[in-house]
């Protein structure tokens, strides 16, 4: 079983030093996500990698749940 995640690939790097850059940059992300609801933009966002670290148990319950039907 080849193991991946479906993430959303959303992000800014931030000097962490800097308080006032971090506020803006969750502030802009918190909004570029609300923007990309409204106008569906969020399948661009949208990534299927491979993760070798991942493990079957790791897996969500409700994922499992449409496989055993």
């Amino acid at each position: 079983m080849k193991m991946g995640r479906v993430c959303l690939d959303l992000n800014y790097i931030v000097d962490m030093d800097n308080d006032e850059m971090v506020k803006h940059a969750v502030e802009s992300l918190y909004e570029d996500l609300m923007q990309g609801v409204k106008y569906g933009n969020i399948s661009n966002w949208i990534d299927v990698i491979e993760d070798k670290n991942a493990t079957p148990d790791m897996i969500p319950e409700f994922l499992l749940e449409k496989e055993n039907e």
